[in-house]
């Protein structure tokens, strides 16, 4: 069935839109571009199965006097640039019903109902594809959108194309279980500031995230419990999981299990910042980052940390620096595949402040420590309950000031190194004041390890 397209040209100056056939003949006021302005009546939309390039761009926006229902169900596309862009902006509608657009195209609904506060419907269920910024906040700000988005029929989103698509909205849960291509920014922002939310079905198709792909996802949704981002291998864009789930959440569980890496710069910065809640977060198969920086900062009902896989630090400067900082339920942390920190300066500065239930620590695996100005600076700073901290595996130890205030805060701490060592690190200045602590002890009584 041939389409039958609204549209206009942009550098015309049409004075009336006219439905073909005479199916309509509601008339429109343009600006001398051809833009089609606001008016208090909201088209008869039957057999129009597209839009054209900018054809309603604004055409409603702030426009208190167009409420009521918006019925759009027979658009099969919405593909003309900037076509719906501000469309409905800030106007007094209640419910739009796009239930057979497939393909939403570039900059096409940017913002198109965005801050309708009125909003309580809308049905976009048969969407296939959005192109670059296409849905870019489309519904950001509806407050009162209080529905289960279903979008599992969506498989390809483009730049920026759902970029805080349903942001600061009422929505409950959503539903993307479809997806098999994305792009950067694709998902950026989503759902964040969504107090309603309480699910995330995420595709099992998407194995590696590009750039800032999921950045700020779900941030600030204070009634998401849980997160399943299993399927994950590699989330090697910059800024591509950063903040994705930090801020005011009810967050409990993250699953990351298969994640291997994340190497982009920022990758992980501020994961679950603040996710006052979270108990259980699974990274067993991560072998290196860009950062995690801050990554669990201020979580504080997180009792484990285990990283089993993580080997070594990127060059990246402050790369899991305050990583746990604040977690003071924090009691066991698993680093025990790390063998090097090299080229990463502040690598592990604060990584774990104020984690007052933390009693001993092990670098089980750790040989070499190197071109890492202030490594382990600060790390454990104010661990009150940290009795034990073990070195058994380290050959090559770095510099002196790789250890400044180490353990300041920290009374009655041993600190235990390979007794090859001493001739290296014995006279150091971080050593004779043990590492800023009080009454604390350093021995050299480990087995050598050269």
């Amino acid at each position: 069935m041939a389409r039958l397209v609204i549209g206009t040209n942009k550098t015309s100056n049409v004075a009336a839109l006219v439905k073909e056939a005479g199916k309509y003949s509601i008339q429109r006021t343009v600006d001398q571009n051809g833009v089609l302005k606001s008016t208090s009546q909201v088209m008869d939309f039957t057999g129009v199965t597209d839009l054209d390039d900018y054809v309603f761009e604004c055409a409603y926006e702030h426009n208190s006097l167009v409420t009521g229902h918006v019925d759009m169900s027979s658009l099969q596309g919405i593909t003309g640039k900037a076509a719906a862009t501000q469309t409905f902006r800030g106007s007094g509608i209640t419910s739009i019903d796009l239930s057979s657009v497939t393909e939403i195209g570039i900059e096409s609904c940017y913002e198109m109902c965005c801050e309708c506060e009125n909003l309580t419907s809308c049905n976009i269920s048969s969407l296939v594809e959005v192109g670059d910024y296409g849905a870019c906040d489309m519904f950001d700000g509806c407050e009162n959108l209080e529905i289960d988005v279903d979008l599992s029929s969506l498989t390809t989103v483009d730049k920026y194309g759902c970029q805080y698509m349903f942001a600061h909205s009422g929505i409950t849960s959503i539903d993307l279980s479809g997806l098999t291509s994305i792009a950067d920014s694709s998902l950026n922002g989503m759902v964040m500031n969504c107090p309603n939310l309480t699910s995330v079905t995420f595709s099992s198709n998407i194995t590696s995230l590009p750039e800032r792909c999921l950045w700020k996802f779900a941030y600030n949704c204070p009634s998401l419990t849980s997160l399943d981002l299993s399927h994950i291998v590699h989330a090697d864009g910059g800024y591509g999981l950063s903040e994705l789930a930090s801020g005011d959440t009810s967050l409990t569980t993250l699953d990351l299990g298969s994640l291997e890496t994340a190497t982009g710069a920022n990758s992980m910065n501020g994961l679950c910042t603040g996710c006052t809640s979270l108990t259980t977060v699974d990274l067993g198969s991560l072998q290196t980052a860009g950062s995690l920086n801050a990554a669990f900062k201020n979580c504080t009902s997180l009792t484990s940390l285990s990283l089993p896989s993580f080997a070594s630090t990127q060059n990246i400067r402050y790369c899991l620096a305050s990583l746990c900082e604040g977690c003071t339920s924090l009691a066991t942390v698993d680093l025990s595949g790390l063998t090097e920190i090299s080229s990463a300066n502040y690598a592990f500065q604060y990584a774990f402040r104020g984690c007052s239930s933390l009693t001993s620590f092990t670098f089980d695996a750790l040989e070499t420590i190197s071109s890492s100005t202030g490594a382990l600076v600060n790390m454990f700073e104010n661990c009150t309950s940290l009795t034990s901290l073990s070195f058994p595996a380290l050959v090559t130890p770095g510099a002196y000031n790789y250890y400044t205030d180490m353990l300041k805060g920290v009374t009655g701490c041993t600190v235990h190194f390979p007794s090859n060592l001493e001739s290296t690190m014995g006279n150091w200045t971080t050593v004779n004041n043990k590492f800023s602590g009080t009454n604390c002890e350093v021995l050299f009584d480990l087995p050598a390890t050269a």
